[in-house]
């Protein structure tokens, strides 16, 4: 793997023991985006014939994954957590503020991401507006395949707000019949004075992102005016490290990707990140280890020790960005 004429040998932070669970809260959303990992701009997968909504089991399981977490943060507290709140749709949750509220109240959790369409009213989002939730982020991705201007106005509205962190996120697509959506949204986030971010597609269900040399040309601009962020830091540090034959290297999002370098399949991983399925159930987001629900919290903790102590080798063909700050060395 090379930047440039350098030979890189590793990539992320010595030492990152920060345990990251990205929370799939419900399988349900309002949107049917074509580029959607989960599946929803595929009429035949199986999430469209979701019951979530009328399954208290699942509903309620909630509490017990709470309990896992929390427990969790009282078993090592130099283990800090950090929870992203996906979906589906989160906000769809009919327990989403309490959750929210429960995750901000444990002492070792650093951050609460929640990843959100914005489709929800202001009312909403700003009953967060409040000290108790400084440990809240809310990432706003702006589909641009159901974009309304509106929506935007109501992102700026609770940018500025005194206790609400948010932050949009603009997805870059490739189709040009979104581009002047696209040209509006980043123009009005520059003249409000919003800090945005862009996100760069995957691969999904069919749908293969193609941005070429025309899309750089109307956007790199408005690319390079991004603060990089992501949900693990939507206010911060917009650069990963690298090292190569040379030295120390940092690059943001952009660089990263350009370069291809998020691809480590061999390469020894000390990742400390898990899934949280709809049933509660824990897995390695790499290895798909699974921790049953029942399983306990020391079963966890003692798998992330070991990963510390002892990486595994990557089994996986490309890196997600929520993983680029964990130690990954070449063999």
């Amino acid at each position: 793997m090379k930047y440039k004429d350098q030979e890189v040998i590793a990539g992320g932070i010595k030492d990152y023991n920060n345990i990251t669970f990205s929370w799939s809260l419900i399988d349900v959303c309002q949107f049917k985006c074509e580029y959607c990992y989960e599946g929803f701009g595929n009429p035949e997968h199986p999430v469209h014939s979701s019951n979530f909504l009328k399954d208290n089991k699942r509903l309620n399981v909630w509490n017990d994954v709470l309990a896992r977490i929390e427990m969790l943060s009282h078993v090592h507290e130099s283990f800090p957590i950090t929870v992203h709140l996906l979906g589906g749709e989160p906000t769809l949750h009919p327990d989403i503020y309490i959750i929210i509220k429960k995750l901000c109240s444990i002492k070792n959790l650093q951050r609460v991401s929640l990843i959100t369409n914005l489709a929800k009213s202001f009312s909403f989002f700003s009953q967060f507006n409040s000290k108790e939730f400084e440990k809240l982020y809310i990432h706003a991705s702006i589909h641009f395949q159901y974009f309304k201007p509106e929506a935007l106005s109501k992102c700026v509205q609770l940018y500025r707000l005194d206790h609400i962190n948010i932050k949009p996120c603009l997805i870059l697509h490739d189709d040009e019949k979104y581009w002047p959506r696209m040209l509006t949204c980043f123009q009005t986030c520059i003249d409000e004075g919003v800090d945005y971010t862009c996100l760069w597609l995957f691969s999904a269900h069919g749908y293969v992102p193609s941005l070429n040399n025309k899309f750089y040309e109307v956007f790199q601009q408005y690319i390079d005016n991004a603060s990089e962020g992501t949900p693990a830091y939507p206010r911060g540090d917009p650069e990963w490290s690298f090292t190569t034959n040379k030295g120390k290297i940092t690059l943001n999002q952009r660089e990263v990707r350009q370069n291809n370098l998020n691809k480590f399949k061999g390469w020894s991983c000390r990742a400390l990140h898990y899934n949280i399925e709809f049933n509660g159930d824990f897995t390695h987001s790499c290895t798909e280890e699974k921790f049953p629900l029942e399983a306990t919290s020391v079963t966890i903790l003692s798998d992330a020790r070991s990963r510390v102590d002892k990486a595994i080798m990557c089994p996986c063909d490309e890196c997600f960005i929520h993983l680029w700050d964990h130690e990954r060395i070449k063999p």
